[in-house]
C-alpha cells in the first residue's frame, strides 16, 4: 500500500466472498494507536510516517470505534520482519527478489526523470531572464503516458483571456481549501497570498512550444512570476526574490515566500491533471541555487531585534538546494503535507527549523 498510499480502517466486517464492507465491527480503542505505533515502528523497514486516529467513536460506547491509518504514498516497497510483501487482490503475499528489485529501479528512474526536469526548466527560466535569486517548482506526469493530454486547452480560441486565467484561480481556490485540512503546511506559508493582486501586477499571456505561459509581474518590477503548462499536463513555475544579496547585509532567503508558491504550483498542477485525466503519477521538483552561506528569514517574515535570531540559525551550507519527490494524482489533490514534506522537510531540518509537516498521531 506504501508505494501508492491510502488508508486503512479497523473495525469493518467485510463479505468473505466479495471482499466488500457489509458491517461496523467496533474495535476497543483504550491503547491501539499506540499498540499500532509501537509494532509498525519495530516491524516495517525503512520506517513510515503513518498517521493513526481513532476519532471514529461508537455513539453507543465511547470505549468501541474505529481506527483509520493513514499510510503515505512513497512510492517504494517496505519490509514487515524482513520480508516484502505485495497485494494480491484481497490477500497478502511476499515479493520475490525481481520483483523488488523492479519497483526500486522504477523508484529511481522516476525520480532521476523530475530531477532531470526541474534542472532544465531552471536553465530554461534564467535563458529568460530570471535571475540567481529565482526558485523553480516543476511538477511532471511520469510516466507521459498522453504527450498531448492538453492539446484541446492550448488551441483553444479563449485560452489567454478564459482558460487560463480561469484555471490559476481555481487553483487559488483549491489551495484555501486543503489548508484549512493541512494545518502542518498552513503554518509555513502566506494564506491569503496569489498570484494577482488588483491594481498591482500584470499579466502577460504568452504561447510557448508545445504550450503556454502566463507572466506575472509586479508593476515596480518588485517580483516577477512565470507559470508554464505543457501540452503533456507538465507545469513549470518559476519566481524570483527567493535569495537576497546585497553588500552590506548577509545573504538570505526566504523559504516562506518559496513554499507558498509552491503550494500554489502543487494546486496548479493537481487542477491540470484532473483536466487532463492523466491517471499517474507526478513526478515533483523544486531547485534554488546561489544559497551558499545565506540564513534562512524566520517563518513569520522579521528578525527579532537586532537580529539575535541569526545566533541560533544555522546558514544553508551548499550552493544549490536540489530535491524531488514523487506522487500520485490523487495525493496531489487531496493532500498537501505529503508532497511539501517530501520536497521542503530536508531544507528546513537542515537550517533548524525542525520537522513541520510530520503530522502527529491523534492523541
Amino acid at each position: 500500500m506504501a508505494i501508492d498510499g491510502g488508508v486503512v480502517v479497523l473495525g469493518i466486517e467485510e463479505d468473505k466472498e466479495s471482499g466488500r464492507a457489509v458491517s461496523l465491527s467496533s474495535v476497543r480503542l483504550k491503547g491501539a494507536i499506540e499498540r499500532i505505533d509501537q509494532v509498525c515502528g519495530a516491524r516495517i523497514q525503512p520506517p513510515l510516517a503513518l498517521t493513526v486516529s481513532d476519532r471514529l467513536v461508537d455513539p453507543n460506547d465511547d470505549t468501541q470505534g474505529l481506527i483509520t491509518i493513514e499510510v503515505p504514498a512513497t512510492g517504494v516497497p517496505h519490509m514487515v520482519d524482513n520480508r516484502y510483501l505485495g497485494r494480491a487482490n484481497r490477500t497478502v503475499r511476499y515479493l520475490d527478489h525481481p520483483e523488488v528489485a523492479r519497483l526500486l529501479a522504477s523508484r529511481e528512474a522516476d525520480a532521476d526523470i523530475a530531477q532531470r526536469n526541474v534542472v532544465e526548466a531552471y536553465d530554461l527560466f534564467r535563458k529568460h531572464g530570471f535571475g540567481p535569486d529565482s526558485a523553480v517548482i516543476t511538477a511532471t506526469p511520469i510516466p507521459a503516458l498522453r504527450p498531448d493530454a492538453l492539446r484541446d486547452f492550448v488551441t483553444d480560441v479563449d485560452w489567454a483571456t478564459k482558460r487560463l486565467p480561469g484555471l490559476v484561480d481555481t487553483a487559488a481556490e483549491r489551495v484555501r481549501g486543503l489548508l484549512e485540512t493541512a494545518p502542518e503546511v498552513a503554518n509555513v506559508v502566506s494564506p491569503g497570498w496569489g498570484w494577482f493582486s488588483t491594481g498591482a501586477e500584470t499579466r502577460s499571456p504568452r504561447r510557448i512550444p508545445r504550450g503556454v505561459s502566463l507572466w506575472c509581474i509586479r508593476r515596480d518590477q518588485s517580483q516577477a512570476h512565470r507559470i508554464e503548462l505543457d501540452e503533456s499536463g507538465a507545469v513549470r513555475v518559476a519566481t524570483d526574490g527567493i535569495v537576497l544579496r546585497s553588500e552590506t547585509t548577509e545573504p538570505e532567503f526566504a523559504p516562506r515566500l518559496l513554499m507558498t508558491v509552491a503550494v500554489h504550483a502543487l494546486a496548479i498542477a493537481s487542477v491540470v491533471a484532473e483536466m487532463a485525466d492523466t491517471r499517474t503519477s507526478y513526478g515533483l521538483g523544486v531547485l534554488v541555487r546561489d544559497l551558499a552561506g545565506a540564513y534562512a528569514k524566520p517563518l513569520n517574515g522579521f528578525w527579532a531585534p537586532g537580529g539575535k535570531i541569526r545566533d541560533n540559525r544555522t546558514p544553508y551550507r551548499d550552493d544549490e538546494y536540489l530535491q524531488t519527490t514523487i506522487v500520485n494524482e490523487s495525493t496531489l489533490a487531496t493532500d498537501l503535507t505529503t508532497p511539501m514534506d517530501g520536497l521542503f522537510g530536508p531544507l528546513l531540518r537542515s537550517i533548524d527549523f525542525g520537522d513541520p509537516f510530520r503530522k502527529p498521531s491523534a492523541p
